[in-house]
């Protein structure tokens, strides 16, 4: 993808003879030049995407850089060559067409280089720890394959024969020391924890129990009182019936 910084705004004279804002592309093999509109129909500047979108629709091979990018003719003219350079295919003689296809030459896949180990080679010395014998905390050798764009196989290769076999980081292995410490740490709280609740809840049962029965208890001595009190009463009618007239 082209970055935004690759694209020239000049202003180019229409057939209104008004100067308006274009983008422009410059071929890097004949010098050919492109240009599409800059600004929208509001007159804002349009987005960098959107003016690479107008350049490949018009037949623009775009890079990332002026020299790799070509116009359309010099698009075609590359097709039209490369169609005529490639190889015919052997003629197939053979009636048996399994045995044909596999007289056929098979397409190798690309073999590691020297400049392949050389930047591999770079990348690692950056991110593998070889006195502890790891990668760096967040770094593996698919994560180096993923960066660099190559094959895993080609960082387990050279890391074995740069450094040698990989070993446990020391980091990772202090961090998952540290996570056992805090589990462990985390279960003595919960069982604490777990304890106090299940003596709480005795305690408050036991007290449940007590108040049940000094209720009871109040209870009673209230009913007492009142049957002395009934009986208080009747004795004070009985009196008051005898003495007063």
């Amino acid at each position: 993808m082209t970055r935004a910084a690759d694209i020239k705004v000049v202003s180019l004279a229409g057939d209104d003879g008004k100067r308006r804002s274009v983008a422009e592309r410059i071929c890097g093999n004949c010098g050919a030049r492109g240009h599409v509109p800059s600004r929208g129909a509001t007159g804002r500047g349009m987005p960098p995407e959107a003016i690479n979108r107008m350049f490949r629709a018009k037949g623009w091979e775009l890079g990332i850089a002026a020299f790799s990018e070509r116009c359309p003719d010099c698009v075609a003219a590359a097709k039209i060559s490369e169609t005529m350079e490639e190889p015919a295919m052997p003629e197939i003689k053979s009636p048996n067409s399994i045995a044909a296809i596999a007289a056929l030459p098979a397409t190798a896949p690309r073999s590691i280089t020297p400049d392949d180990r050389r930047l591999i080679f770079v990348k690692l010395g950056d991110v593998y720890d070889d006195g502890a014998g790891g990668y760096v905390v967040g770094w593996t050798d698919k994560r180096v394959s993923q960066d660099l764009g190559c094959p895993l196989a080609w960082v387990s290769e050279v890391r074995e024969q740069m450094f040698g076999p990989l070993k446990a980081n020391p980091e990772i292995l202090a961090l998952l020391e540290e996570c056992r410490r805090i589990l462990d740490k985390a279960e003595e709280r919960f069982m604490a924890a777990q304890r106090q609740h299940n003596e709480t809840v005795l305690a408050i049962s036991a007290a449940d129990k007590r108040l049940s029965a000094e209720g009871a208890r109040v209870v009673d001595v209230f009913r007492g009182i009142t049957e002395d009190m009934d009986r208080t009463r009747a004795k004070l009618r009985k009196i008051e019936q005898a003495v007063l007239p």
